[in-house]
């Protein structure tokens, strides 16, 4: 596989490299990995450019053998679920929120809505689940949203999850709860970025790389 970015530094370029040939090389490898850096280093561009949304970079990233251009974002979709910081929240009821619309075996749902302590946000809801939230969700805190976006990953069930920050709105106690239950999950190739590593899930990673500038 040939990885091949030229748009930040060198650094970043051998970085970049490593982190992509064993996320997109081969799904089998099902690792996690504990992404750390400045601020500015290029983290959250990384991200970007794996899950799709960044395309205006310089090289060739290859997915199995196929160059990222020929992969519909359609496709990357049904491989990558990608949770950033501050995540969107849609006007429509909290379980579309959760499920996209899609179908959900039920005791699915409620195992992984009491996982992520939806049934908190849910028992203070004026019609429970099918409450409808407001657009960006401003009648949620940061930390509902974070949760919100966290169960709607785990529902996706992928084979590649990518978090930045996605805890960071969360209290310690919560963040680390959320953390294992992410690095706890089977058969997935995991990365994880936040701003500094817990030693209470240090050992659930199974490797750590650090971006600098």
């Amino acid at each position: 596989m040939m990885i091949l970015i030229l748009f930040l530094s060198i650094n970043f370029i051998l970085i970049l490299e490593k982190v992509v040939v064993m996320l997109l090389g081969d799904f089998t490898i099902f690792k996690c990995f504990f992404l750390l850096g400045d601020s500015a280093a290029g983290k959250s561009t990384l991200l970007n450019i794996i899950s799709g949304l960044l395309k205006n970079y310089t090289g060739t990233i290859k997915l199995g053998g196929i160059d990222y251009a020929k992969i519909s974002d359609t496709q990357l979709h049904q491989i990558i679920s990608y949770v950033e910081q501050t995540p969107y929240i849609f006007t429509a009821s909290l379980k579309w929120n959760l499920t996209l619309g899609q179908k959900v075996d039920p005791a699915k749902l409620k195992q992984v809505i009491t996982a992520c302590g939806i049934d908190q946000i849910i028992a203070h809801l004026p019609a429970g689940i099918n409450t409808i939230l407001a657009n960006q969700g401003t009648n949620l805190s940061g930390g509902q949203k974070q949760r919100i976006a966290l169960a709607r990953a785990l529902l996706r069930d992928t084979p590649v999850y990518l978090f930045d920050e996605a805890t960071s709105s969360l209290d310690k106690a919560a963040s680390i709860s959320l953390e294992k239950l992410i690095l706890g999950q089977k058969n997935k190739t995991i990365v994880l970025v936040t701003h500094h590593l817990q030693k209470e899930t240090a050992d659930l990673f199974d490797e750590n790389i650090v971006l600098n500038k």
